[in-house]
């Protein structure tokens, strides 16, 4: 049993000192409407569902009688059409999200439409663009800490079954 501790505890350890820097970049990319600026952003230990359910989570209003927000798939990219974020803008964008899924992580690339054009583009005010990176950092932390969690939990199911196999092995060894 205080082995199992020691090496729960070794493992938190390392995943603590071991946690990779999010950084969230503006890059012009490819997209269904052009060559558009992006938000970009890797994010380790996640999959495209866990990332697409927390964004729409995020971006759904707070409330009882409020409707979630519509993500429809086309192709390649996931299209969330007329949402506010008020950290960003008061108005209604539209958002294109394309996912990448690698081995161990995931590239995301936000792609916001206003009225004025694309945030992140050079006509439109660096404040927007400012909120829009602080936004989606916070976003991907949030992912990956429920990454983390998700990782957290089956590791606690395989020691809890271990417990019991040592419980069980300890009561035929006593008769």
């Amino acid at each position: 049993m205080k082995n199992f501790i020691i090496l729960f505890i070794l493992f938190l350890a390392k995943t603590t000192f071991a946690q990779e820097q999010i950084e969230v970049k503006v890059k012009n990319q490819y997209t269904s409407m052009g060559t558009q600026p992006a938000f970009e952003v890797i994010v380790p230990q996640s999959n495209a569902k866990d990332a697409i359910d927390l964004f729409k989570k995020r971006l759904s209003p707070i409330g009882l009688f409020k409707k979630s927000v519509k993500v429809e798939k086309i192709k390649d990219e996931y299209h969330i059409k007329d949402v506010v974020i008020g950290n960003i803008s008061s108005q209604l964008m539209n958002i294109i999200v394309q996912v990448s899924e690698y081995p161990g992580n995931i590239n995301l690339m936000f792609f916001l439409q206003s009225g004025n054009g694309f945030v992140g583009a050079d006509s439109l005010t660096q404040k927007a663009t400012d909120a829009a990176l602080i936004y989606f950092r916070s976003f991907a932390v949030d992912l990956y800490e429920q990454a983390v969690e998700k990782e957290l939990k089956e590791e606690e199911k395989v020691l809890k079954s271990l417990e019991n196999d040592l419980k069980k092995l300890e009561k035929s060894n006593k008769k």
